[in-house]
């Protein structure tokens, strides 16, 4: 009894370095992907994005197929109609955009001269201890000062670099999001064929299509509420007689993909842009809280209930999601983050079903299962 109880410890304890080699290797291995995809974010982005839309823009072309038009054309026509609200939308919204933009200089100081006399009271408060370090500085460092120049890129250098890189990345995303909507379909069909055992291929079509309907309901659902929402917003910065409305039901559209820190930056320019346009503080407020109040309500009431219980996330989840994709990769990361995590999600859940589906259907029809291979 003894030796056997001897062998039982030892193996149990070469499973426990097993297991602490295996987290160890996982560790590794997401370090090393973690490392590899902020160094390729200019090429991961365009794929992820053109993978997205075409998940978004699929039912139109399962539509179109129905109708009788080929894969090829049906992209075609999904893909001029995108570039044309492109298109629309830019040439809508890049004049009032770049008013705004050229507005940001003076902003700073009307809004200095909005709030000083919430200021000034504070200011007046810390100018005997700013005069104090100010003269402890003099002690200390004497009247000699010395100045730093900072040599670089110019702000303009800088800006096209930027412009020129978001053009090409548009063009790879527009081009493959074309090759995956002509052809997705057919070359998803391709590489199972290589896959041998049959029962595996099946398995494997199965995941992609839940994976790939569950993604797709997700996008398109959060895409529809988030159109509700920016056509709320440009209604209601109308209504409070706001300058370019439509800018800012777009900005709100776009900036309601980013959760938690997109309605925070939009509210944050929806009361500037108001600062800045009315006189008085009740019009002021308007414009921001009535954002606020439309924005908590498709946070708590309107999205919970369309998407359900499948497609809700854990809020730690998506804001670690969140987190993380927007350090690797800035804004599009932020964008990207929720679209990944359901992704993710999903991937998880339905291959851990078919294991348990595996599983059942080994200890339940063994027997059978090895009649019907010995009879083929």
């Amino acid at each position: 009894m003894r030796p056997d109880s001897h062998g039982a410890e030892t193996l149990e304890a070469g499973t426990d370095v097993n297991d602490w080699q295996r987290k160890a290797v996982y560790g590794l291995f997401g370090l090393a992907a973690a490392y590899s995809l902020y160094f390729a974010a200019d090429l991961v982005l365009p794929i992820l994005f053109a993978v997205y839309l075409s998940l978004v823009l699929s039912p139109v072309i399962i539509g179109l197929r129905r109708v009788g038009l080929p894969d090829w054309l049906g992209a075609a026509v999904v893909l001029s109609g995108l570039l044309a609200s492109l298109f629309a939308g830019f040439h809508l919204l890049a004049e009032p955009a770049s008013d705004w933009i050229s507005r940001v200089p003076s902003a700073v100081r009307e809004i200095e001269y909005r709030v000083w006399p919430v200021r000034e009271t504070i200011e007046d408060a810390k100018k005997a201890s700013e005069k104090i370090n100010e003269l402890a500085k003099v002690a200390e460092t004497g009247s000699d000062k010395q100045s730093v120049v900072v040599g670089g890129a110019s702000l303009s250098d800088l800006m096209l670099s930027y412009t020129w890189q978001t053009i090409a990345q548009t063009g790879i995303t527009l081009a493959l999001l074309f090759f995956l909507l002509s052809g997705g379909r057919r070359a998803i069909t391709d590489i199972l064929k290589h896959v041998a055992r049959p029962e595996r291929r099946r398995r494997l079509a199965q995941l992609f299509l839940s994976v790939q309907s569950k993604a797709a309901r997700y996008l398109a659902t959060v895409a529809l509420v988030q159109f509700t929402v920016g056509c709320l917003t440009a209604a209601t910065m109308f209504a409070w007689g706001m300058p370019n409305a439509l800018l800012w039901g777009a900005l709100a559209f776009v900036l309601g993909f980013i959760p938690y820190l997109g309605p925070v930056v939009a509210t944050g320019a929806i009361g500037i842009a108001a600062l800045l346009t009315f006189p008085d503080w009740v019009s002021i407020a308007g414009p921001p809280l009535t954002y606020a109040a439309i924005t908590a309500a498709e946070g708590y009431l309107i999205s919970p209930t369309i998407l359900g219980r499948r497609f809700t996330l854990h809020p730690i989840s998506v804001f670690l999601s969140m987190l993380a994709w927007t350090w690797l990769w800035g804004v599009p990361g932020a964008l990207l983050a929720v679209p990944i995590l359901i992704t993710a999600s999903s991937i998880i859940k339905e291959w851990r079903q078919m294991r348990a589906e595996d599983a059942r259907g080994t200890e339940d029809g063994a027997g059978p299962r090895t009649e019907m291979v010995a009879t083929s």
